[in-house]
């Protein structure tokens, strides 16, 4: 709820609306939230490779509460990070390869999820235990994936297909889906 609170304050206010009128908030966010959510990721880290649930349930609360304190300026410092990178024009073009991918974030979350499980678990392809190195490969394919898929059917549609389907049951009316649609309905309102 907390979290919630914080992203509804940064919509309300108008900051995330208007980032360039509050850039210095997002310097302090990045230059504040980004060390100190490390430092706390970091400590909890350590704590957590030599405590074990079961065993050491103090230390690894500890380690727990850490890592979740950390969360939160880790989260505005990146968050930070981003709209002062997307205030430079190189960096702004590069980024924006990314929108897509966010615009279809709950169709993307799910597909990752039904393609992961799919590689690893033993109902599927059973790669479970694979090195990290290979982890970050196949995370690095399904992304790259997926961003391209992204901007290919955001070219065609309005909606990513999950939100598509969570925008007609919020609205308890069928949106239209293509592109084409929408410009069609909308020229006839306009007659």
């Amino acid at each position: 709820m907390g979290l919630f609170l914080v992203g509804a304050w940064f919509v309300h206010s108008g900051v995330i609306q208007h980032p360039q009128q509050h850039l210095g908030l997002f310097r302090k966010l990045a230059w504040i939230g980004l060390p100190l959510g490390t430092a706390l990721a970091i400590a909890a880290s350590f704590i957590a490779v030599s405590h074990v649930p079961g065993q050491n349930d103090k230390q690894w609360q500890l380690a727990v509460g850490l890592q979740s304190l950390g969360n939160l300026p880790m989260s505005l410092g990146y968050i930070a990070a981003i709209v002062l990178l997307l205030q430079k024009r190189a960096w702004a073009k590069l980024l924006s390869w990314l929108a897509p991918a966010g615009r279809m974030a709950l169709t993307n979350y799910l597909s990752q999820s039904v393609i992961a499980s799919l590689f690893f678990y033993g109902y599927g392809l059973g790669h479970w235990g694979v090195g990290r190195a290979r982890q970050v490969l196949f995370v690095l394919a399904v992304f790259g994936l997926q961003l391209l898929l992204s901007r290919w059917w955001l070219s065609k549609f309005r909606y990513g297909p999950m939100e598509w389907l969570w925008r007609w049951a919020t609205y308890a009316r069928r949106p239209a889906m293509r592109i084409a649609q929408e410009r069609a309905s909308g020229a006839a309102a306009a007659l």
